[in-house]
């Protein structure tokens, strides 16, 4: 089985998330249990700068644990999947400067409060955020993450590097490891819809930005090893 193929089996495995939120008709809501959502919040934080920095060493350090990697596939994993993410990051930022599509929790502050939040001012935005009947270590992230919404930086994140690991496991046959791994990005995912920060349109176009970049950084990274 080619690289390709595998890579979109798992892409597949990912998308089954934002896709079932469409099918069963989910929306994103202010309501009394977003209290009970700060786990979610401590799980999206795994996606977060400078978290993330943290994130994808851990990741690389298991995975070369896990592989039996040399200090020398080590280093040139990490420079693959680094080079990849860093990419991914500059796609993302034009993208959403491109799309201006607003946040879920900004179309209820502008429905709310009959406000046009993008044309406000910082101080005026976080003013409407301080005023939504949510927890403050909600309104704390919201102030954090003011900009526009489409693709989601953390589901590419997550992605990315579940997709890239996930790939090097799957031809390993280590399929606990693997699934471990999916189910990190996963739930970075639906943290991201949880708190009101994307739709599951965000987090779809992430997974496929996901993939267009992981592929030629897998195949840098093994070399002529997969094909």
């Amino acid at each position: 089985m080619s690289l390709v193929v595998r890579l979109l089996c798992l892409a597949m495995l990912l998308a089954l998330l934002p896709i079932s939120v469409w099918v069963f008709g989910w929306h994103w809501q202010i309501s009394q249990s977003l209290g009970e959502r700060q786990p979610w919040f401590w799980l999206t934080l795994t996606g977060s700068f400078p978290f993330a920095l943290l994130t994808t060493a851990a990741a690389l350090l298991f995975l070369h644990w896990r592989l039996k990697w040399s200090r020398q596939q080590l280093l040139r994993h990490g420079a693959c999947l680094l080079l990849a993410l860093l990419a991914g990051a500059g796609v993302k930022s034009y993208l959403k400067w491109h799309f201006k599509e607003a946040r879920p929790y900004v179309q209820y502050l502008d429905k709310t409060h009959n406000a046009d939040f993008y044309q406000d001012s910082a101080t005026r935005q976080r003013q409407l955020i301080d005023k939504s009947p949510i927890p403050q270590w909600l309104k704390r992230h919201w102030r954090a993450e003011r900009g526009y919404s489409l693709p989601s930086g953390h589901s590419q994140f997550a992605a990315s590097l579940a997709l890239y690991a996930g790939v090097l496991l799957w031809l390993a046959g280590a399929w606990g490891s693997l699934l471990l791994v999916l189910a990190w990005a996963l739930v970075v995912m639906g943290s991201r819809l949880l708190l009101g920060m994307h739709w599951p349109s965000d987090l779809l176009l992430s997974i496929v930005l996901s993939c267009l970049l992981i592929w030629p950084a897998l195949r840098l990274g093994n070399g002529k090893a997969v094909s």
